[in-house]
């Protein structure tokens, strides 16, 4: 769920996120094709918000993202 009020620890990840994406040469776009190719419940949205520290992850989240890195 997005919210307005980013703080360090989403920032920071967040930053570390955008480098990780940015350095591998792959787009937000990108990301969600393969989540969705993988049936994996992430979107562009949710990944702007997450780079921006803006979206506070739930516990299903952080599970959807270990599915992506799996794959990844």
């Amino acid at each position: 769920m997005p919210t307005n009020k980013p703080d360090q620890y989403r920032t920071d990840f967040g930053e570390s996120f955008r480098r990780w994406r940015e350095s591998s040469d792959i787009s937000q776009q990108n990301l969600h094709v393969l989540c969705s190719a993988a049936n994996i419940k992430l979107y562009n949205s949710q990944f702007s918000h997450l780079e921006q520290g803006k979206l506070e992850l739930k516990s299903s989240g952080f599970l959807e993202l270990r599915d992506l890195n799996k794959i990844i």
